[in-house]
């Protein structure tokens, strides 16, 4: 394979009145290399954005831009490969801490005038479009990760995808097992049980608790179809 010969390109945005001169560029440079610093970016010097570096020193901004020589290129593709793995994971751990977080709120919104259905229909359609951004995300650093001369494989995207549609799939499902669980556990311990004083405060509920406590309350049927449910989706 030929050496892919990188430039560095790093920028200053002004902010006169505290309002950028120039829209954040990263949008454009996430798909041509990598990212150094917040303003730092290794990019091919054959795939250098020269209307985009205009365009900004044209609204007054600051642009450097310096070449790699070329026994570097190893080491930045190497580089490139590490930084947009560690990207793809991140993003895609994301998916997963936003249907965690829309669960749980779907949840504790259970006996405060929401409808179950809706709140859980809700989180889903959360986690569907924190996936939509991520699912975007993860076609930029495939085709950064080209530039450099790396595959989907080199940088984890395959796997990604696949971990961020199994989250999609499952969301509504999730959200609805954890919505009845919470439904559960506020009306056992408005009943008397004493179930889960986690419920009446709105704060996060584990099935296994509930499953527990209704056992506890003499309700293994509603209990372990708590659990089977719960374990259809986790």
């Amino acid at each position: 394979m030929e050496p892919i010969l990188a430039s560095h390109l790093e920028y200053d945005i002004p902010k006169p009145d505290g309002k950028d001169v120039f829209p954040n560029p990263s949008p454009e440079l996430r798909r041509l290399g990598f990212r150094t610093t917040g303003s730092g970016w290794v990019v091919p010097t054959a795939l250098l954005p020269h209307h985009l570096i205009v365009r900004m020193r044209d609204a007054g901004c600051r642009v450097r831009i310096f070449k790699y020589d070329a026994s570097e290129a190893d080491s930045l593709r190497e580089t490139c490969r590490e930084m947009l793995r560690e990207l793809a994971l991140a993003d895609c751990n994301s998916v997963q801490a936003k249907s965690d977080e829309a669960t749980e709120a779907a949840g504790e919104s259970v006996g405060e005038g929401t409808d179950g259905e809706k709140a859980a229909k809700s989180a889903a359609a959360k986690v569907r479009a924190r996936a939509k951004v991520v699912e975007k995300l993860l076609g930029d650093y495939e085709q950064a990760a080209a530039n450099f001369g790396l595959t989907a494989e080199d940088i984890g995207i395959d796997g990604c995808r696949s971990q961020v549609r199994i989250i999609q799939t499952v969301a509504l499902s999730r959200s609805r097992a954890y919505v009845k669980a919470c439904e559960i556990a506020k009306r056992s311990s408005a009943d008397g049980h004493g179930l889960a004083m986690a419920a009446e405060n709105g704060e996060s509920i584990h099935p296994g608790i509930i499953a527990d406590a209704l056992r506890d309350a003499g309700k293994e049927a509603e209990a372990d179809e708590l659990m089977e449910m719960f374990q259809q989706v986790a």
